[in-house]
């Protein structure tokens, strides 16, 4: 199993909803991965290629998720 169906089960197993299975066939336009429908969450799943440990973007970014998720507390 990739990184992909791997975060996807596990997101399936916390109760979310694989989204390709909720629209019509044949749709082609963009579409997130999960849905969390009952806490009306909606989940894009993303693999990290390259290690961006490193990269200043990135740690401003996630320093930036850090104090949000600290006031929300």
């Amino acid at each position: 199993m990739d990184q992909h169906g791997f975060i996807s089960s596990v997101f399936e197993a916390a109760g979310g909803e694989p989204v390709d299975a909720l629209v019509p066939a044949g749709y082609t336009g963009k579409r997130a991965d999960i849905l969390f429908r009952t806490d009306g969450i909606i989940a894009e799943i993303k693999s990290l290629i390259n290690d961006r440990r490193n990269d200043p973007k990135v740690g401003e970014k996630l320093a930036k998720c850090s104090r949000v998720i600290q006031q929300a507390r």
